[in-house]
């Protein structure tokens, strides 16, 4: 296959020179393109993709994480590389810099995969079809008070507590979300996923790591509140009404998130330079000296 999928996120006030720099790259590669419809309009081409277009190759980002997250979630099964254009850049690996010595190697296929642990959910029984790259948070909508969460594992009962909400993370995730609500931080390969509390009250419920190889399930109730319906949102992007009584479960997904391994990636290196982990307060930027 001699074809690439370009998806930008137009937003991005840099978004015009990287794509054309791009576009000529992968031209002088000897390959053919198609892009996203948001992008192809900007530029004021007809090559974008549609359910009908042609298998690609591998699938060329251009925007933040939230970018490549939906880009991916369009097209689970391509190797996707991601050209940060926007602020933190966990999966997005490459900066525009990057672009003329990188690209050319990556379209001649010197690459790795690094595949990702994603999650898949049923709510009442019924396959959602949706892929979580990220995570599932169910939480409490617009009720001002909080929810009762019943939860389980494989079927056997772990905690029933009130809370805002619930996040379930994957390992990718676990910087995220899960993450601002007191989650551990888990490095990508682990076979694992995060069931995070939102403000739980109780001092007794806790973030807790589960096997890949099991299940969650989740039901949410309210008392004393009229409106009995929360969110089920899937990596911040798509969300839905839950309401009380049904139940949610969650596994394992048979697909990954296919990320390009870029020379000189290191997880732990990134976790010191985009969270600052570790990192003594004086030595931050703003910081005391």
């Amino acid at each position: 296959m001699r074809n690439v999928l370009i998806w930008g996120n137009t937003t991005k006030d840099n978004i015009l020179p990287v794509a054309k720099k791009v576009i000529r790259i992968v031209e002088d590669a000897g390959f053919s393109y198609r892009l996203n419809p948001e992008l192809a309009a900007l530029l004021e081409q007809s090559n974008k993709v549609d359910e009908d277009s042609i298998s690609h190759k591998l699938l060329i980002v251009l925007g933040g994480d939230g970018t490549l997250l939906e880009a991916a979630r369009h097209n689970i099964d391509l190797p996707v590389v991601g050209i940060n254009l926007g602020h933190l850049g966990f999966l997005t690996q490459l900066v525009p810099s990057d672009i003329e010595a990188v690209l050319p190697s990556i379209l001649h296929d010197n690459f790795g995969v690094d595949k990702r642990l994603t999650l898949a959910f049923c709510v009442d029984g019924k396959d959602s079809g949706i892929v979580a790259m990220n995570d599932v948070v169910i939480d409490k909508g617009s009720n001002p008070r909080p929810m009762e969460v019943t939860t389980y594992v494989s079927g056997l009962f772990l905690s029933r507590f009130f809370a805002d909400g619930v996040i379930i993370a994957t390992p990718t995730g676990s910087t995220a979300y899960s993450m601002s609500a007191g989650g551990a931080i888990v490095s990508p390969g682990t076979s694992a996923m995060l069931l995070s509390p939102i403000c739980p009250h109780t001092l007794s419920v806790r973030p807790i790591v589960i096997s890949a190889d099991e299940t969650i399930e989740i039901a949410i109730g309210f008392r004393s509140i009229k409106n009995k319906k929360g969110n089920l949102t899937i990596d911040g992007q798509l969300s839905y009404e839950l309401f009380e009584g049904q139940k949610v479960k969650l596994s394992r997904s048979q697909k990954s998130l296919n990320l390009i391994e870029c020379s000189g990636y290191n997880f732990y290196h990134i976790l010191r330079e985009k969270l600052h982990w570790g990192t003594p307060p004086e030595s931050v930027e703003g910081g005391r000296r």
